[in-house]
């Protein structure tokens, strides 16, 4: 393909990348998405709110709260646990004119005393307040700066990736593939009152998977991961290409991994993105040991990106450590999400919960079933109560793995249970993806197609880059899976490693398509003219004077 005529298509398919997005934040703001806080996001979002004024009112560290600030805000309306009776109770989590005013109020008053200061990392990730935090920086104290926060970290990592790869069509197709599954996914999460309208024997039945769970707004905590993956595209075309670390592809990635590690802070459920990407390096180092195609030191400067990666994330926890407030250790308090906890809740997703097990644990829901089975495991053993989230999420662990020790077939179920209910959500997924497809983007993927079958006929781009691609983009989807198939499967947690094995159908099919081409080229003579390749026939002898 011509320089010419491959720029143009370089500029179509950003053009479309940047056309995608905008739609997909448009989308959000007439949904009402911009202003809504997700139901399942209000307890972090409010403790988020009183870790960032604790730190401002009283020089604390971070992810610490304030109990005088927590009655405060409880007086405000501005609480997650409000009682019914409460003139806040409905307001603050459905009008966001109330919140803002809240807000006002709560940055403007003056700090009440201290009344001790608590850790609130327990059941959630304390780094949200970094997110929270530093979108009111940059927008104001609403409740729209968490959809515009999201929006500008996923709108400059696009625009990254597009510098780095606007010569390569199949990573811009890509990132066009992610750019259309994410708009796409936002149009599946829930409206207010769909319920009336549910056809049960549509597609939209699925959201009751979805709509219990208050996954309605990319301002839910539990979709931050979705940051990741398009750190993970860059790192993995980089790596794939084999494209050395000169300065300017220096700076276009270390912004990707601070992302990467910035988003791994805000929810912890990210870092499964750098793990992924770290087994699919180390697999292809073996591969290549195996091979013997190059020594190791020639092997390993390739995989510069994870180590980049690797960089950010030590930093970034160095810098978490240096920040927390030592209350924390002090308190016994926690500033990661539990680990243990989340997997004792999974035990009520098996069928037979309810006639095992749900009476002995008093009917409970949620977290309270990590907490009756507790005070059971310490009955038992006959140890005191825990006073701190360090000593309940040991007790938690303890219980957990008493409940494996005396059945452990139920588990070995559950664990089957939840893997038909991944694949079973990511293939309903998947299939809705690639329905909605118009023809724009039909179209746009068969010149992709033949542009890259041009390339390669030409030498000019490598089938093998193009499967080694897709390959690992399948396997960090896998991984991706991993992680939430081993604690607690919800389907709010389903985004970033759904819109993975999405992207990965997508490049696929292509790849599919190009091969067929090059097949075809390579053995029809009509194909070979439409396909020339680059190879220079032999010239004929020249006749001796």
């Amino acid at each position: 393909m011509s320089g010419k005529l491959g720029h143009c298509m370089g500029g179509i398919i950003v053009a479309a990348i940047i056309a995608t997005v905008a739609l997909a934040f448009r989308y959000g703001v007439d949904r009402g998405d911009d202003g809504k806080i997700a139901y399942t996001g209000t307890g972090q979002f409010v403790l988020a709110v009183c870790g960032i004024f604790t730190q401002i009112k009283y020089d604390a560290g971070r992810y610490v709260c304030s109990s005088g600030i927590r009655q405060q805000m409880q007086q405000i309306g501005l609480w997650f646990d409000l009682t019914p009776g409460h003139p806040g109770f409905n307001p603050w989590r459905t009008d966001p004119n109330f919140v803002d005013n809240a807000l006002d109020q709560i940055f403007t008053l003056k700090a009440p005393p201290e009344g001790g200061l608590w850790a609130f990392g327990w059941g959630g990730d304390a780094g949200y307040m970094d997110f929270v935090q530093f979108a009111f920086q940059l927008f104001g104290h609403t409740v729209q700066a968490l959809y515009y926060g999201f929006f500008l970290l996923l709108a400059i990592s696009v625009g990254l990736f597009c510098i780095q790869f606007w010569r390569h069509h199949f990573a811009l197709f890509t990132m066009l593939a992610f750019a259309f599954s994410f708009s796409i996914y936002l149009r599946l999460l829930p409206l207010p009152g769909w319920e009336a309208n549910n056809n049960p024997s549509s597609f939209w039945s699925f959201l009751n998977l979805v709509y219990p769970q208050g996954l309605d707004s990319v301002t839910n905590p539990r979709v931050l991961s979705l940051l990741t993956l398009i750190p993970l595209f860059h790192a993995l075309f980089l790596i794939v290409y084999r494209v050395r670390p000169a300065p300017l592809s220096v700076i276009l990635f270390t912004p990707q991994a601070m992302l990467t590690a910035a988003a791994g802070d805000f929810r912890s459920l990210a870092f499964a993105t750098p793990l992924a990407l770290t087994i699919c390096c180390i697999i292809s180092v073996m591969r290549e040991l195996w091979r013997r195609k190059r020594p190791l030191r020639e092997i390993l400067p390739c995989y510069w990106p994870a180590y980049v990666i690797f960089a950010c994330v030590g930093i970034s926890a160095v810098l978490q450590a240096k920040t927390t407030d030592p209350n924390i250790a002090a308190s016994g308090g926690m500033r990661f999400h539990t680990f243990w906890e989340p997997m004792y809740v999974d035990l009520v997703t098996h069928p037979q919960w309810k006639e095992k097990y749900a009476a002995e644990h008093l009917w409970a829901h949620g977290d309270d079933v990590a907490r009756v089975g507790v005070k059971l495991y310490e009955q038992r053993h006959h140890l005191p109560p825990s006073m701190s989230d360090l000593s309940f999420e040991r007790d938690v662990r303890g219980a957990y793995i008493d409940f494996v020790h005396n059945d452990p077939w139920y588990v070995v179920q559950l664990k089957y249970y939840n893997a038909l209910t991944i694949i079973h959500y990511v293939a309903t997924v998947i299939a809705t993806e690639w329905t909605s497809l118009n023809w724009p983007l039909l179209i746009l993927a068969v010149l992709v197609a033949c542009a890259l079958a041009l390339q390669i006929r030409r030498k000019q781009e490598s089938l093998r880059n193009l499967i080694v691609f897709t390959a690992a983009l399948g396997l960090s989807a896998v991984l991706i899976a991993m992680p939430v198939w081993a604690t607690v499967v919800e389907a709010q947690i389903f985004a970033d490693l759904t819109l993975c094995f999405v992207v990965f159908t997508f490049t696929a099919a292509l790849v599919m398509l190009v091969a067929a081409a090059v097949f075809l080229s390579e053995r029809l003579p009509d194909f070979g003219r439409v396909f020339p390749s680059r190879i220079n026939p032999p010239k004929p002898a020249v006749r001796a004077k």
